[in-house]
């Protein structure tokens, strides 16, 4: 019961339909769920689970996860009569689920937690934190914790455990303060889960913890628990001190929670180490029965089913059970309960066997769970007799034992199971007494039956739950446990009995004994108390039944027992026949003897006579083998009347033959019979030697023969002719039908080829056949073995992933084994479509051997490829089918041609689409534009994703003719033709300076400045110029072009598809 990393179950109640509640901690994710309250687990340090079993415990009723992320545990579970669970434990997550809380928020390190969940297990009805600011030891067991739980008809919730904290809540408290470093506590919580009816702490000056509780139907408290205090508060105990190391407290408290009734230690003191505590409960007259461990030699016995501790290594621990009565007086019982094992452990300081719940049942019957170390731990009735942990020295096997109702024996005992540790934790029990019963487990062949999960799913060395339904033995027995009166003549009497045991070391309380029909019982000396009384332990008495067959025929009944155990009643089947007086038959005995010599002797008669006034009812008449019969005695013989049965001796072969006729009838001595003897001292012929073995030959073919001799015995037919016949691979060439007859004393030879058909052990058989004297059949067993070579190829198909194309793949495997029983040779390998292969074959693989044949795919186009690889050898033509995608892409336009005039654009659009997948990035380039042209494309990279396709514009823009040069730069016009006039104004110019050079000559010199400066600027810009005009723009050239567009991958650049577009420029 458990999921995948490690599981424990520590509590378990029934309901009255049978169903168990589990509770405890997993650490698995997997843990398996049904109609969760909470579906996952939110902690890796361990989660509570409650899981509902149907009564079968075949099926869940829900299964759900509880707690935070901090780590919780489940320790024990109630239910109330709606179904309704009650779960109990400790949490150290803030984050605990709660309903309704009486305390809200967790305010320790861990504090106890209180839970009730719907009965359809989907929702809390309360939930809420039990604790306070305390904070213990590193170790959670020394915070705050819960660790027993109780239920009453009101549904109040009991809870108990410990407390570190000195503000533990506390209501009507018969001890409000904390004591010790750690004190136990007693809370009632009402049915809503929303206040304390009362809340205590209950303790000493040391360390002391609440194990367990149970309520009575007055609503007095019944709790069990370990303490170390010397000063553990006692009313009127059995005994004042405990022990020095720590021990166990037993205490009452009243309804009220107001008052101890009685509180008590219950330990040994001869120890070295503390006794421990397991668990409690209480009976309708309010005893207590308590469980536990110590490892004391004088822990206090009353009237004890084993008296001392049986451990032989000097302080390890046996279990204990005892029984207090009401008023905590006295011990009504108290015993020992263990062997003589011991495994290493904290406790005295070696453990051995330990208690850790305890259930009873109304009458007082009480059982106890938990772990044993011993191989001698006392089993009675067993289901398990042994302790099978074989994985350590001293082995730990779970147990379940239950006392009878006085406490003075056993009722049964049980080990329980595999071959590594486990231990019982919780048990319950319910009306009939079946025992349901929790726990952990580390073994993998931990016993099941009708498992609702039927393995171990935690690795080697984690424990998982476990839950077990153990259904008790019988209160009775009866020997013998039906009574058959066979038949009987109609208006007599037959008169049978049957021998009734308690069992278990018990009284039974009978309250009734009846049958009827044809039945009646008789009282003799020995006789059991019919209408009611006890069978005392140990002792039996008779149930005595007579037949008186008022009618002819079968007659049937029963005789019901009724007594007090859980089992009752139970019933004893009876039968009988009422039948006619004896029939006799005649004679008693007969004898034969057969020689083939001699031949068929003629039948023996048998008489069958009818002594009654009735008509006899003969049902059948029957012969062993090597007889027949024929008869006139079906189906009636009439009133003192008979009929003859004619039997006659067919032997099949030499030997004897012993048997007996039977005759079946409705007379009181049925069946009749008769005791047939005979013995055939001849037999036919036999093969010499009795069969023949061949090798190996190979299929197709034939071996050399082999001889068998047919010998016919001295005393065997003389002249007997035997039809010779061969089955199966085989064929035969003989001379015994050549000869007629094989004659008395002689022999013939056979000679046997096997040529076989199919692989593998191959079979036939030889026969003679023989008419005399009854039909007979000689055979011969041959054998040989077909040789033939088998093909194992692995895997069968092999389809690649999608593969660009005009690239090569990654190779895959495929192996070839020779799965027969002869050489592969000679082998080839051939191959077709888009798919290379190599191989390390060769020509020839030995049996059993392998090879690897290595083929890779190469596709040339898009889409699917497909082929076959072809194997040709002796064992026929074998194939592998091969596939794989080629990823391509295509390239398109809705129109390849445009017509423009210069200076226009042709405007396209171009479409790539994927084919075969084809997920990647494609890049562009345009070629062969004319002229004066320019090709533009946008975007010139595509990403295609496997199955959309992408767009491409492309536009060709051409240029108009112009006088006007499209670019660059040129200088202006020279003027090297008006050089003449030029030079005429240069000359006028100076001639007029000097003129007036005279009048003004300051500014006559600066005009002729001037003048020179208009000159040199003249010069420089025209002077050495050209008179050639600049080029014209000739614009694109009219006429018709093809320009490529071509797409290329840009992974490889394997994959190029170009696109041809026609444009005219006018």
């Amino acid at each position: 019961m458990g999921g995948s990393v490690e599981d424990s179950a520590n509590g378990v109640a029934v309901d009255s339909s049978g169903n168990a509640y589990v509770t405890g901690t997993t650490y698995s994710d997997d843990f398996p769920t049904l109609n969760p309250f909470q579906a996952t687990n939110k902690s890796q340090s361990g989660t509570v689970f409650v899981t509902e079993f149907n009564a079968t415990g075949t099926a869940l009723v829900y299964s759900t996860y509880l707690g935070g992320s901090g780590g919780d545990s489940g320790d024990a579970i109630a239910i109330d009569s709606s179904g309704n669970a009650y779960i109990t434990g400790q949490t150290c997550s803030s984050d605990f689920p709660t309903a309704s809380p009486l305390e809200a928020a967790l305010k320790g390190a861990c504090d106890g937690f209180v839970a009730k969940l719907s009965a359809a297990g989907t929702s809390l009805l309360y939930s809420t934190f039990l604790g306070g600011s305390g904070i213990g030891l590193a170790n959670p067991a020394y915070n705050d914790g819960c660790q027993g739980i109780a239920v009453d008809s009101l549904g109040n919730a009991y809870v108990t455990g410990g407390t570190v904290s000195s503000d533990f809540p506390t209501v009507n408290a018969l001890q409000t303060s904390l004591n010790g470093p750690e004190d136990a506590f007693v809370s009632k919580l009402n049915p809503t889960g929303s206040a304390l009816v009362y809340s205590t702490y209950l303790g000493g000056s040391d360390y002391d913890y609440g194990k367990d509780i149970a309520v009575d139907s007055s609503g007095d408290a019944y709790v069990v628990g370990s303490t170390a205090s010397s000063d553990f508060p006692t009313v009127n105990p059995i005994q004042s001190t405990g022990n020095l190391y720590g021990g166990t407290f037993v205490a009452k408290l009243n309804s009220a929670g107001s008052a101890l009734v009685y509180s008590t230690y219950l330990d040994g003191t001869q120890t070295t180490g503390p006794d421990g505590v397991g668990g409690i409960a209480v009976d309708s007259s309010g005893n207590a029965y308590i469980t536990g461990f110590t490892c004391a030699g004088d822990f206090p016995t009353v009237n004890p089913v084993q008296a001392t501790n049986q451990s032989k290594h000097g302080g390890a621990s046996n279990a204990y059970i005892a029984k207090l009565n009401a008023a905590g007086t006295a011990l009504v019982y108290s015993t020992y309960l263990g062997g003589s094992g011991m495994f290493f452990g904290n406790i005295c300081p070696g453990g051995g066997d330990i208690a850790y719940a305890i259930a009873v049942d109304p009458t007082g019957v009480a059982c106890v769970a938990g772990t044993t170390a011993s191989s001698d731990f006392p089993t009675l009735n067993a289901i398990q007799s042994t302790n099978n942990d074989e994985t350590a020295d001293i082995p730990t096997n779970a147990f379940v034992t239950c006392l009878n109702a006085a406490g003075s024996a056993l009722a049964y005992s049980t080990y329980l199971g595999g071959n590594d540790a486990a231990a019982a934790t919780g048990i319950a029990l319910d009306s009939s007494d079946k025992a349901y019963v929790v726990g952990y487990n580390y073994a993998p062949d931990f016993p099941t039956v009708n498992p609702l999960q039927a393995t171990d799913k935690v690795p080697t060395g984690n424990a998982t739950g476990f839950v077990a339904a153990i259904s008790p033995p019988p209160s009775v027995t009866f020997v013998p446990p039906s009574l058959n009166f066979g038949g009987v003549v109609v208006g007599t009497t037959s008169q049978q009995s049957v021998v009734l045991t308690p069992l278990s070391n018990s009284p039974v309380s009978l309250t009734g004994i009846t049958t009827g029909g044809d039945f009646a019982l008789i009282t003799t000396a020995t006789s059991c108390p019919y209408g009611g009384g006890v069978v005392a332990a140990a002792s039996t008495c008779t149930i005595d039944v007579t037949f008186t067959p008022s009618a002819f025929g079968a007659s049937t009944d029963t005789v019901s027992v009724a007594y007090t155990g859980p089992d009752s009643p139970q019933s004893i089947a009876l039968s009988g026949t009422g039948g006619v007086p004896a029939a006799n038959i005649s004679p008693q005995q007969l004898n034969f003897q057969y020689d083939y010599k001699v031949g068929i002797r003629p039948p023996v008669p048998v008489v069958l006579t009818n002594t009654a006034s009735e008509s006899l009812a003969v049902a059948s008449v029957t012969v062993p083998d090597g007889y027949t019969q024929s008869n006139n005695c079906l189906p009636s013989v009439g009133p003192k009347g008979s009929c003859t049965i004619n039997v006659s001796f067919r032997p099949s072969a030499g030997g004897p033959y012993d048997g007996m006729l039977t005759v079946t009838d409705d007379a009181i001595n049925n069946p009749q019979t008769v005791q047939l003897n005979g013995v055939s001292f001849a037999g036919p012929a036999s093969f010499s030697p009795g069969s023949l073995t061949f090798g190996s030959v190979p299929v197709g073919s034939e071996d050399n023969p082999q001889v068998i001799t047919l010998v016919n015995p001295s005393n065997g037919v003389d002249g007997e002719i035997p039809v010779i016949g061969v089955s199966g691979d085989f064929f035969i060439l003989d001379d015994c039908e050549s000869e007629m007859y094989v004659s008395t004393g002689a022999s013939c030879d056979i000679a046997v080829w096997f040529q076989p058909t199919a692989p593998g052990t191959r079979t036939g058989t030889l026969t003679a056949k023989y008419t005399l004297p009854t039909a007979t059949t000689v055979t011969a067993s041959l054998t040989g073995t077909g040789e033939w070579p088998g093909v194992g190829l692995s895997p069968a198909s092999l389809n690649f992933p999608a593969q660009t194309v005009s690239t090569k793949s990654a190779p895959q495997m495929i192996t070839l084994t020779n799965t027969g029983n002869a050489a592969l040779s000679p082998l080839t390998i051939t191959r077709s479509g888009p798919f290379a292969e190599t191989n390390n074959c060769g020509g020839f693989v030995a049996v059993g051997a392998s090879c690897a044949i290595s083929v890779a795919f190469s596709p040339i186009n898009a889409g699917t490829g497909s082929g076959t690889l072809t194997l040709t050898d002796n064992a026929g033509t074998q194939t592998v089918s091969l596939s794989g995608t080629g990823m391509d892409f295509a390239v398109t336009s809705s129109t390849t041609s445009q017509s423009v005039s210069a200076g226009q654009a042709a405007n396209y659009s171009l479409t790539l689409a994927p084919q075969g997948g084809f997920s990647q990035t494609v890049n562009l380039t345009c070629t062969r534009a004319p002229s004066e042209s320019t090709c533009t494309l946008t975007p010139n990279t595509v990403t295609l994703n496997g199955t959309a396709s992408g767009t491409v514009a492309v536009a060709i823009s051409t240029t108009a003719p112009s006088l006007a040069p499209p670019q660059g730069r040129f200088l202006p016009p020279g003027i090297t033709g008006l050089r003449g006039v030029f030079w005429l104004y240069a000359l006028l110019w100076l001639a007029s300076v000097l003129v007036l050079a005279g009048a003004r000559k300051r500014r006559a010199a600066w005009l002729l400045g001037a003048g020179l400066l208009v000159l040199m600027l003249w010069s420089a810009c025209g002077g050495g110029g050209t008179t050639t005009p600049p080029p014209s723009n000739p614009g694109t050239p009219a006429g018709t072009y093809t320009v490529d567009v071509t797409a290329t991958d840009a992974s490889t650049a394997t994959l190029t598809h170009t696109i041809q577009l026609t444009m005219t420029v006018n």
